[in-house]
């Protein structure tokens, strides 16, 4: 074979051995990429293995807040159907009298209690009194 021909294989050969540097350079890029990608899905994974449980308890949470609302409704139903109706409230003075004519008597009974407990002292010393002459 002639030189030139020599030579133009041999740029050939060099040129192929650049693109074989080239074309391993970007396998290699490719693969540190495809090890990232595989970093961020196995990340993504573990996110989405965190959002589901959130999920779980956020459904666990709102069942016990829904259980809350019916207890408070049920709650409410009771103190509705127990609250002072017109019919009660129109007691309320008759009530209110009753009260206070209670006090009333109470206080009557204390003066009265007073009283007899003056009495039975007077008459405990009016018997003593009597002892006292009945030995001399």
């Amino acid at each position: 074979m002639s030189e030139p021909i020599m030579l133009q294989i041999l740029d050939e050969l060099k040129s192929l051995r650049s693109d074989m540097t080239t074309v391993k350079s970007d396998v290699t890029a490719l693969k540190n990429d495809m090890v990232t990608v595989k970093s961020d899905v196995t990340a993504l994974k573990n996110d989405m293995i965190t959002v589901k449980s959130d999920i779980t308890s956020m459904q666990s949470n709102m069942n016990f807040m829904q259980a809350d609302i019916t207890s408070m409704q049920v709650d409410i139903r009771m103190i509705k159907e127990t609250m002072a109706t017109k019919e009660d409230i129109v007691d309320l003075p008759l009530i209110a009298r009753a009260v206070l004519e209670t006090n009333e008597t109470r206080a009557e009974l204390s003066a009265h209690t007073r009283s007899i407990n003056i009495l039975n002292a007077r008459q405990l010393k009016m018997e003593a009194d009597i002892e006292i002459l009945k030995n001399r």
